[in-house]
């Protein structure tokens, strides 16, 4: 009966390590699959970081090209404006030298064809 109870016992044991080894193995795989799960999170929220400065960049690139393009305009509109303000002030300042050569001669050389045409109107009929 002794070696029949250390038989059994021998059979508990031996059943028993092998159930701590599968729950031990089991408990492995889980970690592994943790792990493995961990690190698929790491990288998926990588990309996402990745994609969102990406995004941002491109917007922050937009945003410049914008502006500089207004600016590009203004710049242009303000030449614009300078160029016909010189335009304006050089005929301003050609009328104004003609004016003052035709003020500067008291008789005038040539008259408007109206002019002409109702002094010759004067002189013949009085």
């Amino acid at each position: 009966m002794t070696e029949e109870m250390v038989e059994i016992r021998r059979k508990q044991i031996a059943e028993k390590l092998e159930m701590q080894q599968k729950e031990q193995d089991g408990l492995l795989r889980e970690r592994d699959e943790l792990k493995a799960a961990y690190s698929e999170h790491e990288r998926l929220e990588a990309e996402k970081v990745k994609r969102t400065k990406e995004r941002n960049l491109g917007y922050q690139d937009d945003l410049r090209s914008q502006m500089a393009y207004g600016e590009a305009i203004k710049k242009r509109e303000v030449e614009e404006k300078t160029r016909e303000l010189q335009m304006q002030n050089f005929a301003e300042d050609a009328y104004q030298t003609k004016l003052a050569t035709a003020l500067e001669r008291p008789v005038v050389d040539r008259a408007h064809p109206l002019r002409n045409y109702q002094n010759t109107q004067d002189r013949l009929f009085g």
